[in-house]
């Protein structure tokens, strides 16, 4: 089911020290460059961080409210209905609302009630505990190209054991905070056990069911490692890198964030404007990016709320540039004008935005021609804009 370490997906012999900055920096974009415009005379949409509206029932929804108004036969319901709306009051939803990440009332509530201290708390801990130095491969003997293939089999293997995307985020937090702090000088060889490691220690604190170590032993490791060698190597990480960071937050919590807030504070107007259809392809296509970023360390210059932001962008551009005619004037204000929001509400420099958002772009072209690795995300993440891509590279070779 997952590639084996010595095979062609995670080759680990003969790999040049050439890091992923340069080959970023050096790989040329797939046509142009894209570049952040703010339109600021557009009426911006409604700000703030309060996930749920309590009042949302009539303020989200007029039309509701003025049929209960003038229609008496509205106000007279049946006891389920009443208990049902009661049920639904207490949230703060409608009962047509979708939740496009959520399903249970009771996370709505609980995002009603902490998800705006929850999330400055995040903003928090990127400053200080999750913060990890670019340059954080220099303290071993690990190549960043070899980092990068364990990232994509990583990818590879959280996939078919259907993993939380939670999950994979957490173990490559755990890989790098610990190739960060780790008291040993590691090589290429040793990445694989440590990624092994790092996957079953994010899964017991994500998975509701995760996988048991024997299943680690045989079917992710293909017995090349043995149960006492992984819990050695478990017990040597927890030791360098502490407890602390085994929660952690990374840019798709905020890109969950980002996405929730935006749709509930503003359903009418993404209703009126928006496609809902190209509203979800532009959640999947930040998505990918959000994986995508993690296959290189130089992303770690730029904090994960600024990195999630970056994504949405990217991802909005990548949709205008290879699916134009599924976009009009009304998506382009609306998007235009959430990007402005978020942008002046993380007090980011435009400038700095437009340069994230130039090397995410890059990373994805690099990505995309990439002969190193095998793209493991391409192929569990299905994109239209992938296959457009595809298309486009066959005709220009014909």
């Amino acid at each position: 089911m997952t590639s084996k370490a010595n095979n062609e997906n995670f080759n680990i012999v003969n790999v040049s020290k050439k890091s992923n900055k340069e080959n970023i920096q050096k790989i040329n974009p797939i046509e142009g460059q894209i570049k952040v415009k703010l339109n600021s005379k557009i009426s911006q949409v409604k700000k703030g961080l309060k996930l749920i509206d309590p009042n949302n029932n009539c303020e989200k929804n007029p039309r509701d409210c003025n049929k209960k108004e003038n229609k008496e036969e509205n106000k007279v319901e049946n006891k389920e209905e009443k208990k049902e709306e009661n049920k639904l009051l207490i949230t703060g939803l409608n009962k047509r609302n979708v939740n496009l990440f959520l399903n249970r009332r009771e996370s709505d509530h609980l995002l009603e009630k902490y998800g705006e201290e929850s999330y400055f708390f995040n903003k928090l801990l990127e400053k200080t505990v999750f913060n990890i130095p670019e340059t954080f491969l220099l303290n071993h003997k690990i190549t960043s190209i070899v980092r990068t293939r364990m990232i994509d089999w990583m990818i590879e293997v959280c996939s078919a054991f259907y993993f939380m995307d939670e999950t994979f985020f957490l173990s490559v937090n755990i890989l790098d905070k610990f190739l960060q702090k780790a008291k040993k000088i590691y090589n290429n060889t040793d990445i694989h056990l440590i990624g092994i490691t790092s996957m079953f220690t994010a899964s017991k604190f994500q998975e509701i069911y995760p996988q048991t170590l024997k299943n680690f032993v045989h079917k992710v490791a293909h017995d090349m490692f043995t149960v006492d060698q992984i819990k050695t190597m478990e017990n040597i990480i927890i030791t360098d890198i502490g407890t602390e960071v085994l929660v952690s937050t990374s840019i798709y919590d905020f890109l969950k964030t980002y996405f929730y807030d935006f749709f509930y504070n503003n359903k009418i107007i993404v209703e009126k404007n928006c496609d809902i259809k190209v509203y979800k392809d532009i959640t999947l296509i930040a998505k990918y990016l959000s994986k995508l970023i993690v296959h290189y360390e130089y992303f770690y210059l730029y904090e994960n709320s600024m990195k999630a932001i970056g994504c949405i962008i990217t991802a909005i551009k990548l949709m205008d540039h290879y699916m134009k005619d599924q976009l009009d004037e009304n998506d382009r204000n609306v998007y235009n004008q959430w990007i402005l929001f978020l942008i002046e509400q993380d007090r980011i420099d435009k400038k700095d935005m437009e340069n994230l958002v130039n090397k995410i772009y890059l990373a994805f072209s690099h990505y995309q021609k990439s002969k190193s690795i095998s793209k493991n995300l391409n192929k569990f993440m299905k994109l239209p804009i992938i296959e457009l891509l595809k298309k486009g590279n066959a005709n220009e070779k014909k």
